[in-house]
């Protein structure tokens, strides 16, 4: 069982301003805190005017991030480390 600082789960979308926000203990009672930073309230602002943000974040992680790892080419690269010293400026002899 976890007790603590409650932790916020938020919905996907935005919200519009002033709607409260639902926090959840570690018990899983909800509760309503009503507070939003001024940050949250300003990227929702923002996602509320141009929608496309989103899309074009998806896009961006599916670019950088969401990739199929070649495990071969993993395994041959953790082969072929060679192991480094303990002080790589000191000279041999």
């Amino acid at each position: 069982m976890k007790f603590g600082r409650p932790t916020m789960r938020y919905t996907h979308g935005a919200r519009p301003f002033g709607a409260s926000t639902e926090a959840t203990t570690g018990m899983g009672k909800k509760i309503k805190t009503g507070y939003e930073s001024e940050t949250t309230r300003l990227i929702r602002a923002v996602i509320a005017q141009n929608p496309r943000i989103v899309d074009e974040q998806r896009k961006g992680r599916s670019l950088w991030w969401d990739k199929k790892l070649d495990l071969d080419h993993l395994r041959r690269a953790r082969e072929s480390r060679v192991p480094q010293k303990g002080y790589v400026y000191q000279t041999e002899g």
